[in-house]
């Protein structure tokens, strides 16, 4: 089924074992309320996939580079947000998953400097 998930309704769309979001949660404008979302659809796992950036020193701090109008990503005016590892587990977590593992590597950035890379993550309903 294709469509703009902000404007449906989860349960009319059922649950699913495994749930693809790949390619998706930076182009959200709300990216909590569309793993919200995507949690009410899952049983098991979601695989999410996304742009991503890594920023020396915060690692462990979750954070967005955010891409106004006049600045986006690839010039792509429907990219909003790059999280890092940390942003994305915690939006994971806030949104009911119980577990999240990444399974991309998180590059290093050199100080003062950011890296985009793609993340793939787990993100389980039950660990």
């Amino acid at each position: 089924m294709f469509g703009d998930i902000t404007k449906m309704e989860p349960r009319s769309l059922g649950e699913f074992d495994v749930v693809l979001c790949l390619g998706v949660l930076y182009h959200m404008e709300n990216p909590l309320q569309s793993l919200r979302f995507v949690r009410q659809l899952t049983r098991e796992v979601a695989v999410i996939e996304t742009e991503a950036v890594a920023a020396a020193g915060y690692e462990d701090r979750p954070i967005f580079e955010f891409f106004p109008l006049k600045a986006k990503l690839m010039d792509d005016p429907t990219n909003f947000f790059a999280p890092n590892a940390a942003a994305v587990i915690g939006l994971c977590e806030t949104a009911g998953f119980s577990k999240v593992e990444l399974l991309t590597p998180i590059p290093s950035a050199k100080r003062r400097k950011i890296k985009r890379y793609r993340l793939v993550a787990h993100a389980f309903v039950n660990s």
